[in-house]
């Protein structure tokens, strides 16, 4: 809670929260005003901030009992990502989420279940950006907006998607539903491994190869529960305005803490390097 104190910085990290969360309520496509999908997706986010204290939690009780702590050793590292940090990440974002399970299965709205799960891994992000815009003094912003954000939603909505389904078939879809997280917590362990353990920089690539497949997988999931409608505002529009919203709330920060010449070069430079993800969207 300390951290919220810079106002900038959290500034930033509540924009790149804000942007996932609009692109969601327009893809859920809420029907009335006192629609679920309205509501759910709100209560989502906030409980996906309050999933950061279960996973500090398990941070500080897995360092005491089980001895995990990051090593930069390979079969350390492993261990420390797959048992230590994609575990209790996932773990502690699904819990969160399981409050709001009921209501979703009660309507039988496979949709609500993707997309809600995805807003409380957005509401986890928005909180996590804060500290790592922080310390890179904003430079990271874009980076944050359209790599880990998004990632985050997707792996708690494919969870969210296979804990629904095992509710309405349980017999069919509940053994899925075990594969499926650990699934997920062994492709995020695996991402933050290639991208942080030396012993696979070599081999960095494969990081946004798994962030590729599990965007795919979430659009996948996404399409076919969604009714053919025609939008005043696409989805791409809506998702290009928060791209540009974004970038020039980071510049107006940059401008202010390092002048305006270098926000420029560091804001160009990052535009370069995630105008690749901005396509993939």
């Amino acid at each position: 809670v300390r951290s919220w104190n810079k106002w900038g910085v959290t500034s930033l990290a509540v924009l790149t929260g804000v942007c996932w969360l609009a692109f969601i309520m327009q893809a859920i496509q809420i029907r009335r005003y006192r629609d679920h999908r309205l509501w759910l997706p709100l209560i989502g986010v906030l409980m996906g901030i309050l999933s950061i204290w279960p996973t500090v939690f398990l941070i500080l009780w897995q360092e005491r009992q089980w001895g995990i702590e990051d090593r930069d050793e390979l079969i350390n590292g492993l261990r420390f990502m797959i048992a230590g940090v994609a575990f209790r990440e996932e773990l502690s974002k699904f819990i969160c989420f399981l409050p709001l399970l009921p209501w979703i299965v009660r309507r039988r709205d496979e949709l609500a279940a993707l997309l809600v799960a995805g807003s409380v891994g957005i509401g986890f992000a928005m909180e996590e950006n804060v500290n790592y815009i922080g310390g890179s003094v904003g430079s990271a912003t874009l980076i944050r907006l359209l790599m880990p954000a998004p990632l985050h939603m997707a792996m708690t909505g494919l969870i969210g998607l296979a804990a629904y389904r095992a509710c309405i078939w349980p017999r069919q879809c509940g053994p899925q539903f075990f594969a499926v997280f650990g699934v997920i917590v062994l492709a995020h362990a695996l991402y933050n491994s290639f991208a942080g353990i030396p012993a696979l920089a070599d081999y960095s690539i494969v990081s946004p190869l798994i962030f590729i497949f599990l965007i795919y997988q979430f659009f996948r999931e996404l399409r076919p529960n969604q009714s053919m409608r025609v939008d005043a505002i696409s989805l791409t529009a809506n998702f290009l305005f928060c791209i540009s919203t974004v970038a020039a709330a980071t510049f107006i920060y940059l401008s202010a803490s390092v002048g305006w010449r270098m926000a420029g070069d560091v804001l160009v430079a990052g535009i370069v390097t995630q105008s690749i993800m901005v396509y993939l969207f």
